[in-house]
């Protein structure tokens, strides 16, 4: 895999050449690493690629110098300035084992080619930072200035092989020719890709060299070296482990990554430098058996064995593997980068052919239209194009609704032109935005009036369960899914005639809504779709709504005043937040004192503090972040607070959770990927299965799974299945009185609705939970985890007092301007941002968070608008 990790300190980059990466790190001082230059910018700077790394040289560029003449490279120079990025690749266990214990040294050649051709790959991404004349963004240069250092064993003596490879702060523009600081944001979105670039290649390289692989869930590995072997090798991984348990058993409370890593920190051994290479292997091999090292050694094939052992082909052809490839991506994305599609391309090759074979094929594909190194299909075009085809056709189509209809005297000048404008209009399809807190739900109200006040019935619908049940609490009864109207006939045609009203428009894929439109003008239905395309989409495909907002002829009602934020500064900080002006957004909220810079673990205890006196004070409150990540760090820290605080009882039940993987249906279909012990709920029925009821997996088989339900029922399931079904790992979730979980799934026997906000009143040893409103979680329902921090999807559509954002520079292209502006907006009172780098995040805020769609990328002159005909829809 790769990780990376950015060096601030300055004199901490020039120990760690001194003290790791330029001598092996637990064999003698005599033992050196010859570290190798790498990229078009070392030689660009005349650095020879095929000599070792001086230190002179590595330490000037250190000190951002040019390496032969000293002068200054990177115009700034930051007190803080990111000294170099290492990325450190490494290949699983087993290969390290058969390389360093039992000393198959042609292992390291295979390594070092395929982190060559990993570094070829991550040097396209390099980015040049543009600052000039205000800007805030970033050119490609495909440059970089970077030295290679393979190393072999961990700090508890065990093999570990593995490559830093140290890319400076510094890429040559061709643009300005200047060497500018490096902007890694797409180097480290790639991060998944040039794993899976790496693994394919070492793959290709050890079945080459003879070695038999086996396919798992993580990639390619050597047939032969047992699971027992691996763990008995990963001392330091136990180690860390182990102390990890013992601090949670002490604290009372699960660790934050940060206090993972300082435990790793705190575990690690002394660097010995008294044994040689030698000694190391004996000091390895006396950990194994005869029978073991006799076993493993028989695994070293010889020249002749590499005929026996063909290349496992995974997929008929390159194109076969692009097309599932395609099939993964596009089921999510409208418009995908190249490396994107490549991963998962990668992914299902395993080993079976290289980034240039699937390059080729992917070009070639017929059905997918190219453009800026950008892939849509032929598919999604047709699906976009047909939605404004239809909401067109639809225009000037239908009577008025209510023309001039007497609105309630509670409503705004704003809302009453808004009512106005949707039951005037002449549109079957016609649109409502209204903006975070603009009072949406008021005016819709007022909108139902006046279409039932003309003898015409409103049938709301709303992407999820828990919508569905704020819609009906605020007097909208007559309200059900998107997703029962499509599935159900009958439904539709109760509908007949009917206004249909799409609450969280926005929130429906191309595919989705598409579908809406059809079915309601097939049954002669009005329809308004409200929503706002500046916060979240769909997870599907497609941004429906901005397409028809920014591509249609859709007649769209704008609310914007915004009615929810109690105080002037901060309600007017969001309104510059939704109409793009983010900067001056957060500079506002800086001065109003809603922003904390902490660097470290104090963040999120500071955040943990505020938002427990919060709730002491009989305020509601919600915590926001980008990343799961971030989530789980936070919630360790507020349940730690409140549990201090007499909130939260002490006391936990452990009980079991399945967390979704978020599987595409092309990787449903990959048999490859299931593990034993992998739970799959269906969300649709089978022979075999109801809606709702799951089964743990016990055996992969080449053409299907075996699975056992909770009462001990064995069925096996074949891919025809994969598409009824969710796949989770199970886990355990500490839950206690008082705990507050956020419902994943819907189970309406229960009145469990999807999305929303629970508290326990009791939990018993057989999983069943009480809630505070008398409701009951059975044992068979575990589509749940803890609710102090959401993402912003699930946050978008609530409402509290106080509402915090945890963002942190680690959090990628998942904070972007899209993600804080729901996130911020939440709040009534207030709203508190903690993070720890502001520079970071206001980078983030200049990306909109929108997704490109297909006919975007299409040419202007395919682009041209036809004039909106005017054609009536059938009666109802």
């Amino acid at each position: 895999m790769i990780t990376v990790r950015p060096q601030k300190n300055l004199a901490a980059a020039k120990s760690y050449f001194r003290e790791h990466l330029g001598q092996g790190d637990y064999y003698s001082e005599q033992q050196n690493v010859a570290g190798r230059w790498f990229g078009r910018g070392a030689e660009r700077l005349g650095l020879d690629l095929a000599a070792p790394v001086r230190e002179e040289d590595f330490l000037r560029l250190c000190d951002n110098q040019h390496p032969a003449t000293g002068e200054k490279l990177t115009a700034r120079q930051l007190r803080e300035r990111r000294v170099f990025y290492d990325f450190v690749i490494s290949p699983f266990k087993d290969v390290s084992i058969m390389a360093e214990v039992i000393g198959d040294t042609r292992i390291h050649a295979a390594h070092d080619e395929a982190c060559k051709e990993t570094n070829g790959e991550l040097e396209r991404a390099a980015a040049a930072r543009v600052r000039r004349g205000g800007q805030r963004s970033s050119r490609t240069t495909g440059e970089i200035v970077a030295a290679s250092f393979r190393h072999h064993t961990s700090r508890s003596l065990d093999p570990q092989l593995h490559t830093h490879l140290v890319v400076f702060n510094a890429t040559w523009d061709p643009v300005e020719k200047a060497w500018r600081a490096l902007e890694p944001e797409q180097m480290f979105a790639q991060c998944r890709y040039l794993t899976e670039v790496y693994r394919n290649a070492l793959a290709r390289k050890l079945i080459a060299l003879g070695y038999r692989l086996r396919a798992t869930p993580e990639g390619m590995k050597i047939d032969g070296v047992s699971e027992d072997l691996i763990q008995r090798f990963s001392k330091r991984r136990r180690a860390i482990l182990s102390a990890e348990a013992e601090l949670v058993v002490r604290l009372g409370k699960k660790l934050t990554n940060n206090g993972r890593a300082a435990v790793a920190h705190a575990t690690r051994e002394r660097k010995r430098r008294d044994l040689g290479s030698k000694e190391l292997m004996a000091h390895q091999r006396a950990q194994m058996s005869a029978t073991e090292l006799a076993a493993l050694t028989l695994l070293v094939p010889g020249a002749r064995s590499i005929r026996t052992h063909p290349v496992p082909v995974t997929a008929p052809t390159a194109e076969e593997v692009v097309r599932q490839a395609c099939a993964h991506i596009f089921e999510r994305l409208s418009v995908a980068e190249e490396h994107e599609i490549l991963t998962g391309a990668l992914r299902f090759a395993r080993g079976a052919f290289t980034p240039g074979d699937l390059r080729v094929a992917l070009l070639a594909k017929p059905d997918l239209l190219w453009k800026d190194g950008k892939a849509t299909t032929a598919e999604a075009r047709t699906a976009e194009k047909r939605l404004i085809d239809l909401v067109n056709a639809s225009i000037g189509s239908c009577p008025p609704l209510h023309r001039a209809f007497p609105a309630d005297r509670t409503l705004s000048n704003e809302q009453r032109q808004v009512v106005d404008t949707l039951l005037g209009s002449t549109d079957g399809v016609v649109g409502l935005r209204g903006g975070a807190g603009t009072g949406k739900t008021f005016t819709l109200r007022e909108v139902a009036r006046g279409i039932e006040a003309r003898g015409k019935s409103v049938q709301m619908l709303a992407p999820t369960g828990g919508a569905v049940e704020v819609l009906r609490n605020d007097g909208f009864h007559q309200t059900e899914t998107v997703q029962r109207f499509l599935v159900d006939p009958g439904f539709q045609e109760r509908a007949r005639g009917q206004v249909l009203i799409v609450d969280e428009a926005g929130l429906l894929s191309v595919k989705q809504l598409l579908a809406v439109i059809e079915a309601g003008q097939r049954h002669g239905c009005r329809i308004i779709l409200c929503g706002d395309a500046r916060q979240h989409t769909s997870v599907e495909a497609g941004d429906a709504l901005r397409i028809l907002q920014t591509r249609s002829h859709l007649q769209t009602a704008r609310l914007n005043q915004i009615r929810r934020q109690v105080g002037a500064e901060y309600r007017q900080a969001i309104a510059e937040i939704a109409d793009g002006h983010s900067q001056r957004a957060l500079t506002r909220l800086e001065k109003l004192g809603a922003v904390e810079v902490i660097e470290g673990g104090q963040r999120h205890q500071r955040l943990a503090t505020d938002y427990s006196a919060s709730l002491k004070a009989g305020k509601s409150a919600l915590i926001v972040a980008p990343t799961w990540r971030e989530i789980e760090e936070v919630t360790v820290e507020v349940r730690a607070a409140l549990k201090a605080e007499g909130q939260l009882r002490e006391r936990d039940a452990d009980v079991e959770v399945h967390v979704s993987k978020r599987w595409t249906k092309a990787e449903k279909r990959d048999l490859r990927g299931y593990q034993c012990g992998q739970v799959l709920t269906f969300h649709e029925a089978t022979r075999d299965f109801q809606r709702g009821e799951w089964a743990r997996v016990i055996t992969v088989e080449r053409d299907g799974l075996r699975v056992k339900k909770p009462g001990g029922e064995e069925v096996t399931l074949t891919r025809k299945q994969s598409g009824c079904y969710d796949v989770a790992d199970a886990e355990r979730l500490p839950v206690a009185r008082g705990e507050r979980l956020l419902l994943q799934a819907s189970r309406r026997e229960a009145k469990l609705l999807n999305g929303q906000l629970v508290t326990v009143k009791s939990a018993r040893r057989d999983g069943q939970i009480t809630l505070t409103d008398g409701r009951v979680i059975p044992p068979d329902f575990r589509q749940f985890t803890h609710g102090y921090c959401v993402t912003s999807p699930a946050a978008q559509g609530k409402t509290a007092d106080h509402v915090y954002v945890a963002v942190d520079a680690r959090s990628g292209l998942a904070a972007n301007l899209k993600q804080f502006y729901v996130s911020a907006s939440r709040g009534r009172e207030k709203v508190k941002i903690y993070t720890d780098d502001l520079e970071r995040l206001r980078e983030a805020l200049g990306r909109t968070g929108d997704r490109l769609s297909a006919l975007e990328l299409l040419p202007k002159s395919e682009l041209q608008e036809t004039p909106a005909p005017r054609v009536r829809l059938r009666p109802g």
